[in-house]
């Protein structure tokens, strides 16, 4: 039941007589591959790699140990330069969170205890919790009544008193430097 159908593709009736009218077809070749693993080479070659590998650790481990001698002996001699003279900035910290950590603890042994502020005038702090409970139960200290508040409602406030001669306030010289730092304060 082969028989031709318009749109079918006959074939070539007759074989092909030129060499361009045949399909290509590679030449056939016979190629082998070496499949044997040659495990001695493998070996040396990490045998060789291994031993490149330690000689590079000793060298690198004796050179290090002469650089470290070499830059203690000549950090024997004193420097070219003499150090900057220190001065009143402030200095930057090589551990803020430490400072840090002992301005806080300070802070907050100072909040939590009782002590004297000026023992001279009197003056002394408590804890901060005692503060607290003292404020609500008596209320915030007042100033002095004015004499307009205690007057009778209706009546003309008195004339003020006459006020004293101009003399200039008191001025308390400065602090010495570093008065009045807070405990464990910068320096």
């Amino acid at each position: 039941m082969s028989e031709w159908a318009p749109g079918m593709d006959p074939g070539p009736a007759h074989e092909p007589r030129h060499a361009h009218e045949s399909p290509y077809e590679p030449p056939q070749e016979s190629v082998e591959f070496d499949r044997e693993i040659q495990y001695h080479q493998l070996i040396w070659m990490g045998v060789g790699l291994l031993l490149i590998a330690v000689v590079s650790a000793v060298l690198v481990f004796f050179m290090l140990r002469g650089f470290v001698s070499w830059r203690s002996e000549a950090a024997g001699a004193g420097p070219v330069m003499p150090p900057p003279a220190a001065s009143d900035a402030p200095q930057l910290l090589a551990r803020p969170e430490r400072e840090l950590a002992t301005v806080r603890s300070g802070e907050a042994e100072r909040l939590g205890s009782y002590g004297w502020v000026d023992p001279a005038s009197g003056v002394a702090h408590i804890p901060i919790e005692r503060a607290i409970d003292l404020v609500a139960a008596k209320g915030l200290p007042t100033s002095a009544p004015t004499a307009a508040a205690t007057e009778a409602p209706g009546t003309a406030p008195a004339p003020a008193p006459p006020a004293p001669a101009a003399t200039p306030p008191a001025t308390a010289p400065p602090p010495p430097a570093g008065a009045g730092a807070h405990p464990g304060g910068f320096r």
